[in-house]
């Protein structure tokens, strides 16, 4: 039964971060118990769980503490990931040391300097004090432990997902052999909520210059850009009572990312990219939804697009609707790995743990679900949703006070406000010259590629007989700029 709370959510903000999975980001969280104070089962880590190396020796997972970790990115593309779930004859989940080893051959190919990290590196969850923020919000709040990326693959068709309920058959950021991303003409919830007169908004980072990646991924929003708006914008809204019904957040990408995406290896290592520039980000967000007029309203999600390669060693479920075929003949009849997703709302308890009910699974079309059910006036699942996919998703209800609780549902909004620790870094991009002398990696790449398709069209982009060489952020960020801005000054809200 669904508790009366979510009636009362107006407004839904979605964070969604980059490239970790659940155990790589909370799974020493109520360890050893591994039981929240609620006394809510949690399926984190024991100690005991292993993988093989390729000598066929188990390597334990063991406590991280490098916050630049992993260096280089693990493999996050279909093949890598099937590799990492599969690819063990031993049992499902134990392929990712052998994976990784691959990954790292494959990143010192032709390179003087060249990584010296160890496959054992991809066993090496942070415990929660290397992630103080992340770790005070779900120890304060809620946090899934059973949510799992839409697809077993990477950025783009996940964050398609999340939009659309569908990647357009798409399995990774590109095709085989193509410069560009896979068309993805398919309605939004965004177009949903326009067409039934529901406001809602996507913020961005400017420094990124090109635009949200969601305008980038997604055709239909073309003609939408009235609300796409900045960061600064969104801390404003939240402290004047401007949310929309929906909001959706994107971290930057490419200069000084705070994405929490793994970092590139560099020789020598003039400027570490480090996963608290996104911790900082988390604790802006929720700081300005927390101190918000509408916070008695507000359900903050913040979520991960997909697990990177990162371990983690719980089975993803096969039972969902397909999708497919899509690249490769995949059915997307099979989810990804779990990723961490927290659920902050003065309706959550301390230290909640949810899950989906009995028969359906948590992955990100549950948001489209939720946000739908929320802001749809009339939504019958059965005709009204985009794709079988988020028809069969959960709703976030479980995550507002579950009635067989312990300690029972709470009626009325929580006031205690949580100390969440301050990262020492700004969620703001440095001024640093070094940030911007960084080689791009293959996800930035995409995004410029697909930047390029938006602001001068597929025909030209296929006549270009050499491809603009772009090696480094500051490369990008000055091709971008000969290009043109998505959007201008006039059309954005600072």
């Amino acid at each position: 039964m669904r508790p009366d709370n979510f009636k009362k959510i107006k407004h839904v903000v979605v964070l969604m971060m980059e490239n970790r999975s659940f155990d790589w980001m909370a799974g020493w969280l109520y360890a050893p118990s591994n039981k929240s104070p609620n006394g809510d089962p949690f399926e984190g880590l024991t100690g005991t769980e292993s993988c093989p190396d390729a000598s066929g020796k188990q390597v334990p997972v063991f406590h991280g503490t490098d916050v630049k970790a992993p260096l280089p990115d693990p493999g996050e593309e279909f093949d890598y990931v099937t590799n990492q779930i599969y690819g063990s004859p031993l049992a499902p989940m134990k392929g990712f040391v052998i994976d990784y080893s691959r990954a790292i051959k494959q990143h010192n190919q032709g390179r003087i300097f060249r990584s010296c990290t160890k496959p054992a590196a991809i066993m090496g969850c942070f415990r929660a004090e290397s992630l103080p923020v992340l770790s005070a919000l779900a120890r304060n709040y809620a946090i899934c432990d059973h949510w799992f990326c839409s697809v077993p693959s990477q950025t783009w068709p996940n964050r398609s997902f999340v939009h659309a309920a569908t990647s357009s058959g798409m399995i990774n950021n590109n095709k085989p052999g193509a410069r560009i991303p896979t068309p993805n003409d398919t309605t939004t919830v965004f177009n949903v909520l326009e067409s039934k007169g529901v406001n809602w908004a996507i913020y961005w980072d400017h420094e990124d210059i090109v635009g949200p990646l969601a305008w980038l991924a997604q055709d239909r929003l073309k003609g939408l850009r009235s609300h796409f708006f900045s960061m600064g914008r969104f801390i404003d809204d939240a402290g004047n009572g401007r949310l929309p019904a929906y909001s959706f957040i994107e971290p930057r990408f490419i200069l000084d990312h705070n994405d929490q995406h793994p970092g590139r290896f560099t020789f020598p290592p003039t400027f570490a990219e480090k996963i608290t520039k996104g911790e900082a980000l988390m604790r802006k967000v929720y700081e300005a939804v927390r101190t918000s007029p509408q916070w008695n309203e507000t359900m903050l999600v913040i979520t991960y697009d997909e697990h990177g390669g990162c371990y983690d060693h719980v089975e993803p479920p096969k039972a969902v609707p397909p999708d497919g075929p899509g690249e490769q003949g995949f059915l997307f009849n099979r989810l990804g790995v779990r990723v961490p997703t927290l659920v902050i709302s003065p309706y959550t308890q301390v230290g909640q743990v949810f899950r989906a009910p009995a028969g359906q699974n948590f992955d990100h079309t549950s948001i489209i679900k939720t946000v739908m059910e929320l802001f749809y006036s009339g939504y019958n699942s059965a005709t009204d949703s985009l794709t079988p996919r988020d028809q069969a998703a959960p709703d976030l209800s479980p995550a507002l006070q579950l009635p067989e609780n312990p300690v029972g549902p709470i009626t009325n909004p929580r006031t205690d406000y949580p100390e969440i620790p301050t990262p020492e870094q700004s969620w703001e991009a440095t001024n640093d010259p070094r940030a911007r002398q960084l080689p791009l990696s293959e996800f930035q790449t995409s995004i410029v590629t697909a930047a390029r398709l938006k602001m001068r069209g597929e025909t030209a982009l296929r006549a270009e007989a050499t491809p603009p060489q772009l090696r480094t952020v500051d490369d990008a960020l000055q091709h971008l700029r000969d290009l043109g801005p998505m959007l201008e000054e006039e059309a954005i809200s600072q």
